[in-house]
């Protein structure tokens, strides 16, 4: 009878160790990754954006090669100049930063040798429609984590079309949907804007994915070199944009 105790007491050992064990691996390499503090306030306070909560859109493997390929870039379905064009007519439409939100700016460097004020009046030239004035948020989603404004840009042109005079997609404005997220909708501009920053971070640059390559193999695996290709030229229209 004595015996017969020191097996279940050796399992029981055993399921403790493999607890803890789960538990450790959970904390260490599965926590959640919410590196978004809350945007700076803004001033008119109907149109604060919190950062809270996280998306779940992007569910496919992770790609970590980047795509190569020889063919040429004119031969890429979809690269035309007059695809990458940012309307420049005069748009007389009301939207949520019709006024641009007003923020502070400490004078500090975020990134290519501008300021926040610099990189938000560069980034609002290639931001139209529905997402005028909105380069702040971009600015400071890149300030907070060093992520490439004008990627994030033009994933969000690419998805949504918010730089030709036809205006963003009805599905984007309808959905609060700047991403191109599958099945995610917000009530808001700045809750669509907060959900896709939350998952570019998340889902992409927290895992290395730092490129359009390495990111379109991921988001777009069936079709990822194109999808590279366009993201690349909607970045090089944005950086150029004087």
């Amino acid at each position: 009878m004595k015996n017969s105790k020191k097996p279940i007491l050796l399992l029981f050992l055993f399921l403790i160790i493999c607890v803890s064990l789960m538990f450790g691996v959970k904390k260490i390499f599965f926590a959640d990754l919410n590196i978004l503090e809350p945007i700076r306030k803004i001033m008119n306070p109907e149109k604060n954006a919190s950062l809270n909560g996280y998306v779940e859109a992007v569910t496919k493997a992770v790609k970590t090669e980047e795509v190569k390929t020889n063919k040429p870039y004119s031969e890429i379905e979809g690269t035309n100049d007059e695809d990458f064009t940012i309307y420049e007519g005069n748009d007389t439409g009301e939207y949520v930063y019709s006024t641009p939100p007003t923020f502070e700016d400490d004078g500090s460097i975020i990134y290519d040798g501008m300021t926040i004020t610099e990189l938000t009046d560069k980034l609002n030239k290639s931001l139209k429609s529905n997402l005028t004035n909105t380069g702040y948020f971009y600015a400071d989603f890149t300030r907070r984590t060093g992520f490439d404004p004008y990627l994030a840009v033009a994933i969000t042109l690419e998805e949504t079309g918010c730089s030709s005079s036809a205006g963003c997609a009805s599905w984007a404005v309808s959905r609060n949907n700047w991403g191109g997220m599958i099945g995610c909708n917000y009530e808001t501009l700045d809750k669509g804007l907060e959900g896709y920053f939350n998952n570019l971070y998340n889902g992409y640059w927290s895992q290395g994915l730092n490129t359009p390559e390495l990111i379109a193999g991921k988001y777009n695996p069936s079709n990822a070199y194109n999808y590279a290709q366009k993201i690349r030229r909607w970045m090089e229209v944005i950086k150029n944009k004087e």
